[in-house]
């Protein structure tokens, strides 16, 4: 009601139960493994408001532990679909803090504003900052060389992107090139 809304029960397991159980999996012949956001997030436990699109909740686990999962996935099979979510991130994340807070900021353009410069929230949830997905600093966060996309593309088989019928046609295509890479 009041653009508020923290859910913060923490419901799943983790990627050392998911590799326990890929023996089971296989067994039900299943071949697509999907991941709900695993980017950290102190404030969303569904983790698709990142505070750190870099990192992995440590709730969830490690690289390395995601490494050895899309390891031992691919040995049965299976492919890895990671859920990631690019419009929006989480009113903690320090880089919508610095914009938010420092008039000098590099990171004032990333976000999303309204005709009276306020920072736009996605769905009005007021802990969910909209990126300026035109940003092309933004950009290259996401699907540069160095980006997140390209991180995660080492450890993954493909991405699932949260609201991509919201994303423009060149920032999808971005995201694809890169993921092929």
């Amino acid at each position: 009601e009041n653009g508020n809304f923290h859910n913060n029960d923490f419901f799943g397991g983790n990627l050392k139960g998911i590799e326990e159980k890929l023996d089971y999996l296989e067994s039900l012949g299943v071949e697509i493994l999907y991941l709900s956001p695993i980017n950290l997030s102190t404030v969303r436990y569904d983790r698709y408001a990142a505070t750190d699109h870099m990192e992995i909740d440590p709730i969830v686990g490690t690289f390395e532990d995601l490494d050895r999962l899309h390891k031992k996935a691919l040995s049965k099979g299976m492919y890895l679909i990671l859920d990631v979510a690019f419009n929006h991130c989480c009113s903690d994340n320090p880089i919508y803090l610095d914009a938010l807070n420092n008039p000098n900021s590099v990171y004032r353009d990333w976000f999303s504003r309204d005709e009276n410069g306020n920072i736009r929230f996605w769905d009005g949830f007021s802990d969910m900052p909209e990126f300026n997905l035109w940003n092309q600093d933004y950009q290259n966060y996401v699907y540069g060389e160095n980006g997140v996309i390209a991180k995660y593309s080492k450890y993954v088989d493909g991405f699932r992107l949260d609201l991509a019928e919201a994303l423009p046609p060149f920032f999808l295509e971005g995201i694809r090139t890169r993921a092929n890479k």
